[in-house]
């Protein structure tokens, strides 16, 4: 099992164009690295050129004639690289109140510079802040934060964006009716809470156009991820369903979640153990498929999170059935818990598969 703290985040500025200039060169070796000096810092572009050396563990930069030259393995550790000569040669500074950026200057190293080792796993965003913060940001915001993130060696992020179509889709298929669909899916201030399993339908309905829109920046989230060599964390089945779902159409057991804090209606869980799990849990998976265009290997999701009732539920089972499930959608997937207050519980982690779990452990 490993651990890892939950990053801050620190670095921000106003957003350029979602799309790359025309003075990016075609023969780039990484494209998306070039796309990405062309939007942050478009008047360095045509001085900054890439080499491909997969035998390099870390990006280096260095003089190259009037040229930056970065040499790495991947897109993202060419990323990387250059965020590295930003802060330490350039003196480029990001931050959520603004950044120097525009004027940055073709400073080259008087000496070959190697961006320190990558650090593996390097995580950031949670629940929480994409709620509180991040609410109302579009597609052009996202994008900047995006390259911000990714020039600061960020390696995974947690995308909730779209879920309201996940969910929308997903209870259409298994009966449920589209009214209790919309009164289901809250606001997406809310969405935080309601992807934990701690609330349904909190200041909606929703418009059709907001759920359509978040499916379209989730997409894209997840694309502009994948090409900057960052690894989107979706979210996973862990079971949860309306509070009102009939059960007389299930085989299984379903746990009525009572009230969450002030009064929230929580969703109900569908014991992971139960026999039509494995069924939900692949249409689940489809869905979310659908709606992203993609798969990927980390996937989110909380057993009974913040208070959940389960008891006379076997959780060690529980985590088996959830993860079993997940490898069928997703062979190699890992499944990222939140370590919060008594969250995941002993008997939990005693169920996973070490190798596959991923918990994420807040900073003190």
């Amino acid at each position: 099992m490993h651990s890892v703290s939950i990053a801050a985040l620190l670095f921000a500025a106003a957003a350029p164009a979602l799309t790359a200039p025309a003075a990016v060169a075609a023969e780039q070796v990484f494209p998306a690295a070039a796309e990405l000096v062309a939007r942050v810092t478009p008047k360095l572009a045509s001085g900054v050129v890439f080499k491909k050396n997969k035998k390099l563990k870390t990006g280096t930069a260095e003089a190259a004639g009037d040229k930056l030259l970065i040499t790495a393995p991947d897109t993202h550790e060419a990323i990387r690289t250059y965020g590295y000569y930003l802060r330490h040669v350039a003196h480029v500074h990001f931050s959520w109140d603004g950044d120097n950026a525009a004027t940055a200057r073709l400073i080259l190293p008087e000496k070959k510079l190697t961006a320190p080792e990558p650090q593996g796993i390097n995580y950031a965003l949670n629940y929480c802040t994409l709620s509180y913060s991040c609410t109302h940001w579009d597609k052009k915001r996202w994008a900047h934060e995006l390259d911000v993130f990714a020039l600061n060696g960020y390696t995974h992020l947690l995308v909730t964006a779209g879920l309201e179509t996940v969910w929308t889709n997903f209870l259409r298929d298994i009966g449920y009716p589209q009214d209790k669909i919309a009164a289901f899916i809250p606001n997406p201030a809310f969405s935080a809470w309601w992807n934990m399993g701690n609330l349904e339908g909190a200041g909606g309905p929703v418009s059709p156009t907001i759920i359509r829109e978040e499916a379209e920046l989730g997409r894209f989230i997840v694309k502009r991820m994948k090409q900057l060599g960052m690894t989107p964390v979706l979210q996973g089945y862990v079971g949860l369903l309306p509070h009102d779902i009939d059960t007389s159409k299930i085989n299984g057991t379903v746990i009525p979640q009572g009230k969450w804090v002030a009064g929230f209606e929580r969703p109900s869980v569908l014991v992971p153990t139960s026999p039509d799990f494995p069924k939900y849990a692949a249409l689940w998976y489809r869905e979310m498929k659908k709606v992203y265009g993609t798969t990927s290997t980390m996937y989110g999701g909380d057993l009974f999170h913040e208070g959940g009732k389960a008891d006379g539920v076997d959780l060690t089972a529980c985590a088996k059935a959830v993860q079993a499930a997940m490898q069928k959608a997703v062979p190699g997937a890992t499944w990222l818990l939140q370590a919060w207050a008594h969250n995941p519980s002993a008997a939990l982690m005693s169920g996973t598969d070490k190798k596959k779990t991923l918990v994420l452990m807040l900073d003190k």
